[in-house]
């Protein structure tokens, strides 16, 4: 008997912190403020797009894993059948 596997799992996992409670930067507010965020350019990432207004923090993971097998049986009798 013979057996071979392939598996290729993909994780994409995206969080939004909701708790931004200064204002967002203007252009007559740019002191005790925030800027929106997004993620890097060169980043991989599953959404691309600025966050809105209210987010503080997110998170934009890709990940996964891929792997193969193969599989032998060999059976035969060390002691012979009476």
């Amino acid at each position: 008997m013979a057996v071979a596997v392939w598996e290729e799992l993909k994780i994409e996992d995206q969080l939004n912190w909701l708790y931004k409670t200064m204002p967002a930067c203007t252009a007559t507010v740019t002191t005790g403020c925030l800027t929106d965020v997004g993620p890097a350019t060169d980043a991989t990432v599953s959404n691309p797009n600025i966050r809105n207004d209210n987010i503080a923090f997110f998170n934009d993971v890709q990940r996964g894993y891929r792997q193969a097998a193969a599989f032998t049986s060999i059976d035969f009798d060390i002691i012979p059948r009476c």
